[in-house]
């Protein structure tokens, strides 16, 4: 594993309570399963995840209690299925890709959960399209706060949370360590894999 690629953050003295924050990084996210995988294996198991755009599909997933199944979806998942989930074309007005089929896919993979009911603690990070500010999904549900994380501007639809039209959390705070801290972690385990590149400039590359 690439030591540069995490690092960790301790804000605590005693009986740390351990928070990770999964960055942004397109499809290079799925190395974030191999970091959750080692964490496991030494007998690290965050009790908070913060993730944004990849991250935060990686993460809800993780704290959807579904670790043993990450390296199955990554090695297993039918990718022309997904294709043609992803692939939906709307009015250019509002978008590339539409928001219902993405939706549909990420259920298969999570199910219509609630961030409050998952076993582990989750916050997806977005940015709110009007104001430009970070949105903190902490509540609600669990594919609504991917949906919205995810949704690269000019290729996904803005996903809508509360009357409030979202996009992709990278644009803002591509590794959420402060949201981990504000959500009680004393000691932050980040992942950045993007090599400090913006949103846009993934996906130019």
């Amino acid at each position: 594993m690439d030591k540069g690629m995490f690092s960790l953050e301790r804000t605590g003295e005693r009986n740390p309570k351990i928070g990770i924050a999964l960055g942004s990084g397109g499809a290079r996210g799925m190395a974030h399963i191999g970091v959750l995988r080692a964490l496991e294996e030494a007998g690290v198991k965050p009790e908070l995840v913060a993730g944004t755009s990849i991250g935060a599909l990686v993460g809800g997933i993780y704290s959807a209690g579904k670790i043993n199944e990450l390296t199955e979806i990554a090695l297993g998942l039918d990718w022309k299925k997904a294709a043609r989930y992803f692939m939906e074309v709307s009015f250019p007005r509002s978008g590339l890709i539409e928001g219902a089929r993405i939706n549909e896919f990420l259920l298969e993979m999570v199910g219509d959960r609630s961030i409050e009911d998952l076993p582990r603690a989750f916050s997806a990070v977005a940015t709110d399209i009007m104001s430009g500010r970070e949105e903190v999904l902490a509540v609600g549900g669990l594919v609504d706060a991917i949906r919205a994380s995810i949704s690269i501007p000019g290729i996904f639809t803005p996903a809508k949370v509360n009357d409030t039209f979202l996009v992709d959390g990278g644009l803002v705070n591509p590794v959420p360590v402060n949201v981990c801290r504000k959500m009680g972690a004393e000691f932050v385990i980040a992942v950045d894999i993007n090599n400090g590149r913006t949103v846009s400039e993934q996906h130019d590359t």
